[in-house]
């Protein structure tokens, strides 16, 4: 099951959501009361023979198309931020999306984070065609956390570079760590294959 959650203020109804195969996925909107789960989210749960499908999910203030696959690994949680200037939707040629030249079709998202959790703190960490994404909140990769490779050794100082708001390690990694500048120097782990 995964959990979509909406933007806080931000509500939605269950008879104008859309969604491809509704033989084989389920959706529950529900609205939340207290605490984190205040607010509204969509619940879609994928049933023994689901496959691929789309979800188009219009909301007070903008609607979200998604697709969704039943293939592990899943997201078991998704969330929405969006800055008061946005655009409450996509413009008619949406930029391209930096990661694309990899041509990655496969993501591998086993990697578990522990440690601190300052703001940067990646919101996700997948490897992909050879490469490993590390994928920061918008905006957070201004701050630059040193990535320090602990497993496989990588011989180069500089084993990474910045497309968007992710760095893209020219390797699939095991084991790292991202040291932030702040003065306790917050250090979050990045471990391939763990679990809690």
């Amino acid at each position: 099951m995964c959990i979509i959650r909406l933007e806080a203020g931000e509500t939605a109804l269950a008879s104008q959501i859309s969604l491809s195969d509704t033989a084989n996925w389920h959706t529950d909107l529900v609205r939340g009361t207290r605490g984190i789960h205040a607010g509204w989210a969509l619940a879609i749960e994928p049933g023994p023979q689901a496959r691929q499908a789309t979800l188009s999910l219009p909301t007070s203030r903008r609607v979200y198309n998604i697709a969704l696959s039943a293939a592990l690994p899943n997201m078991t949680t998704v969330a929405f931020t969006h800055a008061s200037t946005d655009p409450l939707s996509q413009p008619p040629f949406a930029p391209v999306n930096p990661l694309v030249a990899y041509g990655g079709a496969n993501p591998d998202f086993r990697y578990t984070l522990s440690g601190a959790t300052p703001a940067w703190t990646p919101l996700r960490v997948y490897r992909d065609a050879g490469h490993t994404f590390i994928d920061f909140p918008q905006g957070q990769i201004v701050t630059h956390p040193r990535l320090v490779i602990l497993s496989p050794r990588v011989t180069r100082s500089n084993a990474y570079h910045v497309a968007g708001d992710s760095y893209v390690v020219d390797t699939v990694i095991d084991d790292m760590q991202l040291i932030g500048p702040e003065a306790n120097q917050p250090t979050v782990r990045v471990t391939y294959g763990a679990h809690p």
